[in-house]
């Protein structure tokens, strides 16, 4: 998230981090994630309508990229952006088994879009009033996650194997319509609730669980857990790309350049991958530590041999059987070398 009051092209977020609103941008990040790596492969920038700041300048020309895509980061939803990401993800040759999303995405509209794509939806779900039709000796109910954890799930935990987690899972039926107005369409979900082991506690409490849903309802326990888990990816994409990769450090105040940062740091993201592969890199850190080290000192000979250039530019200038020509052709040559070398060098890192 991009900080600050008076930016232009923010508007007023809640921070899970501080737990308070911030006036920043969103950026909503697809990224393509398995056991070794996380892949970023799209981007958007999402502007909610809450103390919009606009921008303080007028595109030249309201068809250019940057003009239609911030009229897009204005009026479209989150999840509208995510759905438009995974169809142009599936259109460019990109395809995955899973979707994985955190509670922000776990909507209806998601669900409806990993249906139609058949993407098996993980997601994690918010424990508000979204409705579950559970059957019961033949009996339907309609019951909320905290009506089904209440009835069906406390005191009914069962361990998973190698995880220090309880799960209780429960097979149940939703709604994917958004409206009364529209066609039930009731689909087959399995709905995880998860708790970590307490020994102190016999019993979670309403702030000890998590819930999880899968359009998937035939998947076990702990492969919805193990696949979750990838998910955790983009968190260190995150974590690197703002830490280490200049995330929308630019100090431009435009428009494109915001979306050229976030474009940019995903590309050095997955330059620092492709070195990692080549070089057997346990960790991306590592790959990165060694191009900061390469080019600081890279930093420290350039500046070294400004120092030189200077001391031989004078010793040169003082060979009085040189001529002027002379004299420059020959630092002309010493410069050309020098470039060459640093040229050379760069090219080996």
């Amino acid at each position: 998230m991009r900080r600050g009051k008076k930016m232009p092209g923010v508007s007023s977020h809640f921070d899970h981090l501080t737990a308070r609103c911030v006036m920043g941008q969103q950026i909503v990040t697809l990224g393509v994630a398995n056991d070794e790596q996380f892949v970023p492969v799209d981007n958007e920038i999402f502007i909610s309508q809450s103390k919009e700041q606009a921008l303080d300048y007028k595109f030249n020309d309201g068809r250019s990229i940057a003009a239609k895509r911030y009229q897009k980061s204005k009026q479209q939803t989150k999840p509208e952006m995510v759905c438009e990401m995974i169809a142009r993800a599936i259109r460019g040759g990109i395809n995955a088994d899973y979707f994985l999303a955190d509670a922000w995405f776990a909507t209806k509209h998601i669900l409806r879009m990993t249906i139609a794509h058949s993407l098996v939806a993980i997601v994690r779900m918010k424990k508000n009033k979204m409705k579950y039709r559970l059957s019961v000796d033949g009996v339907s109910h309609l019951l909320c996650a905290k009506e089904l954890y209440k009835q069906h799930v406390k005191g009914c935990w069962q361990t998973i194997n190698n995880v220090p987690y309880m799960s209780k899972s429960i097979i149940v039926e939703l709604n994917l319509t958004s409206s009364d107005k529209e066609p039930a369409q009731w689909v087959k979900v399995k709905l995880l609730f998860v708790r970590s082991i307490n020994e102190n506690k016999q019993q979670a409490s309403k702030h000890d669980w998590a819930l999880f849903l899968t359009t998937d309802s035939q998947l076990d326990d702990e492969k919805i857990l193990a696949v979750y888990a990838l998910r955790w990816g983009i968190e260190v994409y995150f974590k690197e790309a703002k830490q280490k990769l200049g995330f929308l450090k630019e100090q431009s105040r435009h428009y494109s350049a915001y979306i050229a940062s976030i474009h940019l740091t995903g590309l050095r993201f997955c330059l620092l991958l492709s070195a990692k592969h080549e070089e057997g890199a346990a960790r991306l850190s590592e790959v990165r530590n060694d191009f900061e080290e390469s080019l600081s000192c890279l930093n420290f000979a350039s500046k070294l041999w400004g120092l030189f250039k200077a001391l031989m530019t004078l010793a040169v200038n003082e060979m009085v059987n040189l001529t002027r020509v002379d004299k420059s052709d020959v630092l002309e040559k010493i410069e050309q070398t020098v470039i060459d070398f640093f040229t050379q060098v760069m090219q080996i890192g």
